[in-house]
């Protein structure tokens, strides 16, 4: 008996048998409104490819095949400057895209970002995001960019997949399409999307998350003006290392298939299928 008692009294003492307040709450992994705190820089680095895809084009009777291809680069940097403000900077976007139908290249036009190279002020100021350029004053083009970085913003598509409540190791969650406005280029999202929390690993000294996430969706993106949306569907997984105290994935892969179907107008129509990955990293630095 007093061998158990003792024994008993060392586990108290030494915490065995029981996990750390932390461990046993779980782990944010997301919030609203998440910025780097003042004096950190986020450089965060995003390559996509869209590979050699199954391209077929139908009108009436007629059928044609080709492949599609498309690769995005892309390079930002959000420099905390606190109270839920920070300065970001497009520092580099190419997107390279190419089209053979039966053999012949149809020339695609050059993209370009309209905040390129501009400081864009950033915050989160009483429950809502806020954008603008930190000296002039915007054109009508630089509004349009600003617009569709805070429709980004307000997305919040982290929030969205890891949730508000802590998590953790081994917890598998779905997430809840209604939350995630977009994703893979898509909205009006429906399908499936489960997360699993599959460890705590150091990563350069960063305690980290590591999620699995495997998703099969299907939903619709906007078209060119006078077309109809695109529907579209993917299919695939993705694996991030979540920095616990930044909140912010440090690296995550994701790979799988796309598929996209529309029609530019009249009985014309068009589907293109094929390999999708992408790999972001976020390096976290101090200004």
């Amino acid at each position: 008996m007093k061998i158990h008692v003792l024994v008993g009294a060392m586990a108290v003492l030494c915490g065995w048998g029981t996990l750390p307040a932390e461990e046993a709450a779980g782990h944010l992994l997301a919030k609203a409104g998440s910025l780097p705190e003042a004096g950190k820089v986020f450089s965060r680095r995003e390559n996509s490819e869209f590979g050699e895809a199954a391209l077929k084009l139908k009108f009436e009777f007629q059928t044609a095949k080709g492949t599609f291809s498309r690769k995005v680069a892309s390079n930002e940097l959000y420099e905390g400057l606190g109270d839920g403000k920070a300065r970001r900077v497009l520092m580099s976007r190419t997107v390279e895209t190419r089209r053979v139908i039966e053999e012949m290249e149809e020339p695609e036009p050059e993209q370009h970002d309209e905040l390129q190279g501009l400081p864009v002020i950033v915050e989160f100021k009483e429950g809502k995001w806020h954008a603008g350029l930190e000296e002039g004053e915007a054109n009508p083009e630089q509004k349009t960019a600003l617009d569709e970085l805070l429709e980004q913003l307000r997305a919040e598509p982290d929030l969205a997949i890891y949730g508000k409540e802590p998590r953790k190791p081994g917890e598998t969650w779905k997430v809840d399409l209604k939350e995630l406005k977009e994703f893979c280029g898509m909205s009006a999202l429906e399908g499936e999307f489960s997360v699993q929390f599959l460890e705590l690993k150091d990563v350069a000294g960063t305690s980290c998350a590591v999620l699995k996430s495997v998703f099969d969706l299907k939903g619709v993106a906007p078209a060119k003006k006078g077309e109809a949306p695109l529907k579209m569907a993917a299919k695939g997984e993705m694996l991030s290392h979540r920095s616990l105290k930044d909140l912010v994935d440090l690296e995550s892969k994701l790979s799988g298939t796309l598929l996209m179907e529309g029609s530019p107008g009249g009985d014309l129509t068009f589907s293109i299928e094929g390999p999708l990955k992408s790999e972001v990293t976020v390096e976290v630095g101090k200004n």
